[in-house]
């Protein structure tokens, strides 16, 4: 044979085979930012801001209208639950925006769950290829945790923000200054807890390059002496101490585990793959020790956070992150390679019980829905069209065999929990179940920053709902001296304004509320003349 010939036929075999050369760029590739933006807008992003704030989340939200401090503030005292790294995001939103509503808590979430994924995503791509990066944003947008985002349920995003970047530092360059800078983060917005995990994760994975370095910990010593030097000049060292102490005060999470599959739905029953030896013999060489890596972390941190006393909070988003991981690499598993026997069982067998236990409860809740609430008639016909398409896809992918349709099923059940989520969670919790109606109609009676006075503690929900500075009163005769125009306005419960003393400064009532629970609140001004116009200085001054 010539050289030529010899010749063509290298160029020929090279033209025809399917692994060829990579040009740095093509249509995987492209699919990245793709999936991503439209997980991120599709699960994340849209009605991201809607949802009323809870118990938790309204502390943050009383906070960050306050002036800044090592601790966040409520009812004009320290809040040791609080901690200055959570309350700057939202008080650079309330600044920029200057609103005051759900909003400066609810977009900061959205914004720490966004990086997380950004970052997640990126190594995902690099360890396992294109299809697992993509996978990777839906398995970490798709999910319950991200479609709720409720501090309420559990997550802290934004402290979660510099536990997970720190763990995934760690795993993909080691131990460094970075690593350390995203940890001094986690403990501004979230106290110690946070690195007792890291370290605890540090210990689990016992590698040469993630072992606690100089790099590391110079940052987070920085940051903890800086913070604790601040916070005792602003306050009195029990405050200090109690921030410090109050997580070792909660009790063990003994259902911690159940809870963070529960956020991890309808993806996290897929992170189990990863215990077949199958399975991970599948994972590329370079990112077999990144995957099985975050696996060690999300089992570690259930373990740590069911038994250890105030870890809880810490662990769940690191477990989310590690299962999302740990699921999405599975899937690129079952859609790239043949399947053992079990593997392949427990795959359509867990398919099947989430979207057949789905499609049950939406045909009997939303069919009952839709016939008695004519507003969400529409929101439940289509979750249940939704539904009954999910189970024939899915059962026909079983009996078929069809992987890909198994995957586009799940994704379908995760469309179908963001739905509902917006389209009837998030409206009954706003008008049923939160104190935001019952402290917007309080607030409507009481003139722009003109604060309220109280004689005890309210639900920090109902304080933020009101819109108006809330400030309580160690006695009752301070009143009149308050700084600040008159009249005062005083918040009360009807037996204390039934037994208010003559001795005390004479309060009219103004208007009566009546909770959810048919307990009857009054908000009573002090006596002397008040009108609603704005005099001409308070004009000018504004």
């Amino acid at each position: 044979m010539s050289a030529e010939s010899i010749t063509k036929a290298a160029r020929s075999s090279l033209r025809h085979r399917a692994d060829r050369p990579e040009t740095g760029f093509d249509l995987a590739t492209l699919a990245i930012p793709m999936v991503f933006v439209a997980a991120a807008v599709g699960f994340v992003i849209i009605g991201g801001g809607n949802l009323e704030l809870g118990p938790t989340e309204a502390k943050l939200g009383l906070s960050a209208v306050e002036p800044l401090g090592p601790f966040g503030q409520s009812l004009g005292g320290w809040d040791p639950g609080v901690w200055v790294g959570s309350v700057i995001p939202s008080r650079i939103w309330a600044t920029a925006s200057g609103m005051w509503n759900a909003a400066i808590v609810r977009w900061p979430a959205v914004i720490a769950g966004i990086v997380i994924g950004l970052f997640l995503v990126r190594s995902m791509r690099k360890a396992m290829g294109p299809r697992s990066a993509c996978l990777m944003a839906v398995c970490w947008f798709g999910g319950v945790a991200l479609i709720d985002r409720s501090a309420d349920a559990g997550l802290d995003l934004v402290a979660g923000l510099g536990t997970i970047l720190s763990l995934n530092r760690l795993l993909t360059k080691g131990s460094d200054w970075v690593a350390g800078l995203c940890a001094s983060w986690a403990f501004l917005a979230g106290g110690w807890p946070p690195l007792a995990l890291i370290g605890l994760a540090i210990v689990v994975l016992g590698r040469s390059g993630t072992s606690i370095s100089f790099k590391m910990i110079i940052p987070i010593v920085v940051t903890v002496v800086g913070w604790s030097i601040w916070a005792l000049a602003a306050t009195r060292a029990e405050v200090w101490a109690s921030a410090l102490s109050l997580p070792l005060t909660q009790e063990s999470a003994w259902t911690l585990a159940l809870g963070v599959f529960g956020l991890g739905l309808p993806w996290s029953p897929f992170a189990l793959l990863g215990f077949s030896r199958g399975i991970r013999e599948t994972w590329t060489f370079e990112g077999r020790p990144y995957l099985v890596g975050w696996g060690q972390v999300a089992l570690a941190s259930l373990i740590v956070g069911t038994i250890i006393p105030g870890l809880a909070s810490a662990a769940t988003m690191p477990a989310l992150a590690g299962l999302a991981i740990v699921a999405a690499a599975s899937l690129e598993s079952v859609l790239s390679t043949e399947l053992s026997q079990a593997a392949r069982g427990w795959l359509h067998a867990m398919t099947l019980a989430i979207v057949i236990g789905w499609t049950v409860l939406v045909l009997i809740w939303g069919g009952q829905l839709a016939m008695t609430v004519a507003y969400y008639r529409p929101v439940a016909i289509t979750l249940i069209a939704i539904a009954i398409g999910t189970a024939t896809v899915a059962l026909s992918s079983a009996w078929l065999g069809d992987r890909r349709g198994t995957v586009a099923a799940l994704l379908l059940v995760a469309i179908s929990f963001k739905l509902a989520h917006f389209g009837h969670h998030v409206p009954e919790w706003n008008y049923r179940h939160s104190q935001a109606p019952w402290g917007r109609a309080i607030g409507q009676w009481v003139p722009q920053k003109q604060p309220i006075y109280v004689l005890h503690g309210w639900p920090a929900d109902l304080v933020f709902a009101i819109g108006r500075p809330v400030r309580q009163l160690a006695d009752p005769r301070l009143l009149p001296d308050r700084p600040g125009p008159s009249p005062k306005f005083v918040l009360l419960l009807k037996s204390e304004f039934d037994h208010w003393q003559d001795k005390w400064p004479k309060v009219i009532s103004v208007a009566r509320f009546e909770d959810e629970s048919g307990e009857v609140r009054v908000l009573a001004r002090t006596d002397g003349p008040f009108s609603w116009r704005k005099s001409a200085v308070e004009a000018a001054e504004e």
